[in-house]
């Protein structure tokens, strides 16, 4: 896929297996769970300090400028798959999306 993937530290993850830090199943990830069906969900400090270690430049973006980067490379992805064929049509690319992100 290229350059298209460029820009992300797979250690990130790698170092989160190591820790332990496993998500819902450990109780601590992206988020600290409480106990219970009904635990609380918090966002777990240690990763949020963790998470800064592989920040190299602040650029100042807003929240919403996060999330519409964020949600453009879904986009970006999804026209590629439909130009190379990879997928038939936009309702296969919303099944998968569907599928694939748990929404």
């Amino acid at each position: 896929l290229g350059v298209r993937m460029d820009g992300g530290d797979v250690s990130l993850m790698a170092n989160m297996v190591e820790k332990g830090w496993l998500g819902k199943k450990s109780g601590q990830g992206f988020y600290t769970y409480g106990k219970g069906k009904k635990g609380k969900k918090t966002i777990n400090p240690e990763m949020e300090a963790y998470i800064k270690s592989f920040v190299t430049r602040d650029l100042n973006l807003s929240e919403q400028e996060m999330q519409d980067r964020i949600i453009s490379r879904f986009i970006n992805e999804a026209a590629k798959c439909l130009e190379d064929e990879i997928i038939e049509n936009p309702v296969v690319g919303d099944i998968g999306l569907v599928f694939g992100t748990g929404f």
